[in-house]
């Protein structure tokens, strides 16, 4: 174990980045509907989170897959409220109406073992990694950490 630590001291996220498998990055536009983001969520097979960037790609927030479940199925929770609220919030929200704003996120150039804590601190299982203009350039779940750091690191 003491050479993992070793290792993840000058391990940078980048370097996690460009081995990861190709596949598409879990967003949805601020603007999008709500059926759109369910839809996202539901394609994403990789992720159980989404980001929600601006009209430039900018980050601005998530969507956890708990959160969109409770949204969405808002009268299993509350059974005041009536199952045609949920047709009409299909409609009428949108990404930004759901999200959780400024999500955890590392820059390409931050030291994994920095990212790491601050995820065990967190308990965050997934994060966007963003460039030097908060555009989203791709994601790391905790396996993506698990499999570099655990299971793929030279011996």
């Amino acid at each position: 174990m003491e050479s993992m630590h070793h290792k993840d001291n000058h391990t940078l996220i980048a370097d996690l980045v460009k081995d990861l498998p190709k596949r598409d990055l879990p967003i949805v536009y601020h603007n999008a509907p709500l059926k759109d983001v369910v839809r996202a969520m539901v394609e994403t097979v990789h992720s159980r989170l989404l980001y929600v960037v601006d009209d430039e790609g900018k980050l601005l927030g998530s969507i956890s897959l708990g959160s969109l479940m409770r949204h969405v199925f808002v009268e299993f929770h509350e059974p005041r409220v009536h199952s045609r609220s949920m047709i009409d919030s299909l409609v009428n929200e949108t990404a930004e109406h759901l999200m959780r704003p400024r999500p955890l996120c590392a820059a390409q150039d931050d030291a994994v073992r920095d990212v790491l804590g601050r995820l065990v601190a967190d308990n965050v299982k997934e994060f966007p990694v963003v460039d030097d203009q908060q555009r989203v350039v791709a994601d790391l779940t905790a396996v993506d950490l698990i499999k570099a750091l655990l299971i793929d690191k030279p011996q």
